[in-house]
């Protein structure tokens, strides 16, 4: 059981935890999360934004307003996972 909490350079979770913020640090998953927590927030919040834009509280689903947040919301997330994918090929 030892062998299996134990590395030769320390802890199993300090080695993890280490591996974790080397990771997170890099400037390119750094964008990465602000990107996607752009998109999730837009995405989640376009019909809240669409009923101020349009100043009425029945805004419905075919709304082009609120079609065109969710796709600006897809996009942020896209380019968030583009950033994770080509930071490892680079």
């Amino acid at each position: 059981m030892r062998f299996l909490l134990s590395q030769a350079g320390g802890s199993v979770a300090s080695t993890i935890w280490n591996h974790i913020v080397e990771s997170l640090s890099l400037a390119q998953n750094i964008w990465a999360i602000v990107f996607a927590i752009l998109g999730i927030t837009i995405s989640v919040l376009a019909k809240r934004i669409t009923r101020i834009i349009r100043n009425n509280n029945e805004i419905s689903d075919n709304d082009t307003v609120l079609i065109l947040l969710k796709a600006i919301g897809l996009g942020f997330i896209f380019v968030a996972l583009m950033f994770v994918v080509l930071g490892y090929f680079v």
